[in-house]
């Protein structure tokens, strides 16, 4: 069997979402089956993986982007063992090593640029920016505020829905709370 043939069990089982389809789809089209993807799974021992590493990164590709591109193979190589369409072993390959955090922030003038530019054009967008960089919050966290989040005594929103799922605590300062209170009702009332 072919690895091109084992994605298409990992594809058809494994991927259920349409975004992860779309991603991976377009990992294993693009990066991955042009170079391994007619290599029988026999085949495909660490020599393999490192060319394939070899050829990602002198694309110039993220080292995130190459990280998940191996960890794919390494996925479906799994799922070929898991699912007796060989018999293995998966090479043992090393994945690449990064720091892909980037701190960044908005000098004070770029904010007010920002909220003059987006007070001339809507309202609202004014209000979720000014939230925004009032709290730190993310968008999506945002988004799904409901007024029972609001401890409005203590100035506070307890954020549930968060990208690591770990709910938090967010303090609200004179100008959060001044669109909380815009928006949202204080319980009881």
């Amino acid at each position: 069997m072919k690895l091109n043939e084992a994605f298409e069990y990992y594809k058809k089982f494994v991927l259920q979402k349409p975004k992860q389809i779309s991603t991976e789809v377009g990992r294993w089209d693009i990066h991955i089956a042009p170079v391994l993807g007619a290599a029988a799974l026999e085949e495909i021992k660490n020599l393999q993986i490192v060319q394939l590493r070899n050829c990602l990164e002198s694309k110039n590709l993220s080292p995130q982007t190459v990280s998940h591109c191996l960890s794919l193979v390494r996925r479906v190589l799994h799922r070929a063992v898991e699912w007796e369409l060989y018999p293995g072993p998966v090479p043992v390959f090393r994945m690449p090593k990064f720091d892909n955090r980037r701190l960044r922030f908005l000098s004070a003038s770029e904010a007010n640029l920002l909220l003059q530019t987006l007070h001339s054009q809507s309202e609202l967008w004014h209000d979720v920016v000014l939230f925004a960089l009032n709290t730190g919050m993310r968008a999506g966290e945002i988004y799904s505020l409901q007024s029972f989040h609001i401890d409005f005594q203590h100035k506070i929103a307890k954020i549930v829905d968060t990208k690591n799922s770990l709910s938090r605590m967010v303090p609200l300062n004179e100008g959060a709370m001044s669109v909380v209170q815009k928006y949202f009702r204080m319980s009881g009332s």
